[in-house]
């Protein structure tokens, strides 16, 4: 399908696609590609057919096939027989002679339907404070001359906006139309955020969407406002620079983690055993809570890179046995040791990204620093060892937003062990002979998470 721009001179003509009533001209409906796709006009001699223009899809059908590779022909195929091969061409208002009854409709016509579409500036709260003061002003203007259009609200049209992959003057031309025709936007008010010496100015432009027709907007001064939210009882309406290491992001984890030792010239993984205590399942649940902090951004550009610093909190419990491990100058002391091990992170380092649309792939590499505990039962009692050190986390990841608070993540995350600790370990358990040589901690999976709004901005 694609959403075409139908227009007849003059307005007001009754469109029929597939018998079909779809709305009056000029009007964005939706038409099947092919060849030759037909629409029709009402008329004062009945149902008008007019055949639309179309063009080859060289770079979307052709080009693209060819990734395919000797399958290309058969894609090319497909194609041509489903109508995706073809692209509708605009073309010049369509002459017509309308009934009696449509030239009046079309002189006696609703006003135009105003729709505002995100702001395009980098934080969230920053756009939506801009876009719902420029709904305030267009009601205003309205209120007075109503025959200037109706204003739908902001925060109506927000979520489609978002959903439909809205990029401003990026958006391919195709679904910018489609995104328009889904709020029934006439007029749609764009505008964007540059900031100034002494805030940030919102900067509008009004869009005809039938005739192109382009006007001036209402400019803006925004500001942020020093009565924001509070975490802690730290103010956070000014977002110092150290406020981003500040979580403003929970998630809930659903990993899997693997813990790598190297002994004995191999590589050994240890097993979880997970305990039956109430305790031990308590301590699961809340080893899978993430806390983190996430950009405040909408997507404002079709693609950029991205360069930022990001902390990092883990705890983890975790009980595991070790399996497979072979003798050495006799029998092992035990066939399968078992060991629990505690261990808390923090850190603040280098986050290198690529944002696409709702889509952002990242790579994290962040110093931490790492308190570990392992304790075992030997002889009928518990021993344990304690250990701190400085460690690196190596994260690689994917990052999709579903609005502007809701994030789903995929991620793998390596973290150096405490070699040392678990050498401890191992030798009291099983002896020298067994000491490992690297110990290293692998998370994967993936997450569910809810950034929390951390600013405020208001505008004059």
């Amino acid at each position: 399908m694609q959403t075409v721009l139908l227009r007849t001179e003059p307005a007001g003509a009754p469109i029929f696609v597939q018998g079909e009533r779809v709305g009056k001209t000029p009007a964005l409906v939706e038409v099947a590609r092919s060849r030759a796709p037909v629409v029709e006009f009402q008329t004062d001699k009945g149902l008008q057919s007019v055949e639309l223009e179309t063009s080859y899809r060289w770079g979307k059908s052709f080009w693209r096939g060819m990734l395919f590779f000797g399958y290309a022909p058969l894609a090319w195929t497909i194609d041509l027989l489903t109508g995706t091969a073809w692209q509708i061409e605009d073309g010049a208002p369509i002459p017509v002679k309308l009934r009696p009854s449509d030239v009046f409709e079309a002189k006696t016509g609703q006003p135009p339907v105003i729709v505002i579409a995100p702001p395009r500036s980098s934080s969230v709260a920053m756009s939506d404070a801009g876009g719902r003061a420029l709904e305030k002003i267009l009601r205003e203007r309205t209120k007075s001359n109503p025959e200037l259009g109706r204003v739908r609200g902001y925060d109506e049209t927000l979520s489609e906006f978002i959903f439909q992959d809205y990029e401003h003057r990026d958006t391919d031309p195709d679904a910018r139309r489609r995104i328009l025709r889904v709020v029934s936007a006439d007029i749609v008010y764009e505008s964007f955020v540059e900031p100034k010496e002494s805030g940030w100015e919102l900067i509008s432009e009004a869009t005809n969407v039938y005739s192109s027709e382009q006007m001036v907007g209402p400019k803006l001064q925004l500001n942020r406002d020093s009565a924001g939210p509070r975490a802690l009882g730290i103010g956070l309406g000014l977002r110092p620079w150290w406020s981003r290491i500040l979580p403003d992001t929970a998630g809930i984890d659903f990993v899997n983690e693997r813990i790598q030792l190297s002994l004995l010239n191999s590589t050994y993984s240890l097993v979880p055993v997970y305990g039956d205590e109430w305790w031990a399942q308590g301590l699961r649940y809340i080893s899978a809570i993430n806390i983190s902090s996430t950009p405040d951004r909408r997507r404002e550009f079709t693609s950029r890179w991205e360069f930022g610093a990001v902390p990092s909190f883990r705890f983890s419990r975790k009980y595991v046995k070790a399996q497979g491990l072979p003798p050495v100058s006799g029998q092992l002391t035990e066939s399968e040791p078992e060991f629990t091990r505690w261990s808390a992170s923090g850190g603040y380092g280098l986050e290198v990204g690529y944002l696409f649309g709702r889509h952002y792939v990242f790579f994290d590499l962040v110093p931490v620093f790492l308190w570990s505990e392992i304790s075992w039962r030997q002889n009928g009692k518990t021993e344990s060892a304690t250990r701190t050190t400085l460690n690196a986390q190596v994260e690689i990841g994917y990052s999709y937003t579903f609005d502007s608070n809701l994030l789903f993540r995929f991620f793998s995350r390596t973290q150096a062990e405490n070699v040392e600790l678990w050498r401890d370990a191992y030798v009291a358990r099983l002896g020298a002979l067994y000491a490992p040589i690297a110990a290293t901690s692998i998370v994967s999976g993936f997450s569910l998470g809810y950034r929390f709004d951390a600013d405020r901005f208001q505008s004059k």
